[in-house]
């Protein structure tokens, strides 16, 4: 199965990145194709994005070294992020698993926004700030 993989530094703790990653009321402020979550069982969510909606199920996570989901209804399958330390930095990879190799370009494209994203919203976190005053529409915008 096809997979890309994504990483950057992010100026925040791996506990942070963790934390937003586990939190199901984080993931419509800070992903910027997410609208809505909605809980439909355990480790188990419906979600309405712009691209679509889709199911997603936690099926991993190791605190403050990985999680991983499985995805129904999207062009990925699975996806995850795993975590490491470095000095005062976490780098962070975002990974994700298709079925048509086709598909590469655009999801690697869409893999670094998303990865952008999170990686705004825990520095801006990290740095003590409100989640209620995060403006993920901010992110198309380049600083």
């Amino acid at each position: 199965m096809p997979r890309v993989e994504i990483e950057d530094d992010v100026n925040a703790s791996a506990k942070t990145i963790y934390d937003i990653l586990i939190n199901d009321e984080f993931e419509a402020k800070w992903n910027l194709t997410v609208n809505e979550l909605k809980s439909i069982g355990p480790n188990k969510w419906e979600v309405k994005s712009t691209l679509g909606d889709l199911i997603s199920t936690r099926v991993e996570e190791v605190e403050n070294e990985k999680i991983s989901f499985d995805i129904d209804g999207s062009i990925f399958t699975k996806m995850g992020y795993t975590l490491k330390p470095k000095g005062d930095l976490c780098n962070v990879m975002l990974w994700g698993e298709f079925e048509d190799e086709k598909n590469n370009k655009i999801l690697t494209s869409a893999g670094g926004l998303l990865l952008d994203s999170l990686k705004r919203f825990a520095e801006f976190m990290e740095e003590g700030g409100d989640p209620e005053n995060f403006d993920k529409k901010a992110l198309t915008v380049t600083p």
